[in-house]
């Protein structure tokens, strides 16, 4: 699905807020976060590389391999999708 890689830690200016954001992995077709174990208090800036994504008519996913299921229950509610292995 996320296709051939583009970038790797490409640097892009948030429209909505001006400021500037680090975006991990930029494929073709998808915008990928990765987070270690601190993924908790995250949501506001998974929305925000979310909507870059989608400006950029790209999918938006976070890879969080130690991500507890509550917490990734409470971000896909807010419609913030993961990957927690590489077959996903």
């Amino acid at each position: 699905f996320p296709g051939t890689v583009v970038s790797v830690n490409e640097k892009a200016i948030d429209p909505f807020t001006g400021f500037e954001r680090e975006l991990d992995i930029v494929t073709k077709k998808c915008i990928i976060e990765v987070k270690g174990k601190k993924v908790r208090h995250c949501l506001i800036q998974f929305q925000a590389q979310k909507r870059l994504a989608e400006l950029k008519n790209k999918a938006h996913i976070v890879f969080a391999p130690n991500i507890l299921s509550s917490t990734q229950y409470d971000y896909e509610k807010n419609g913030i999708k993961f990957a927690n292995n590489f077959e996903t």
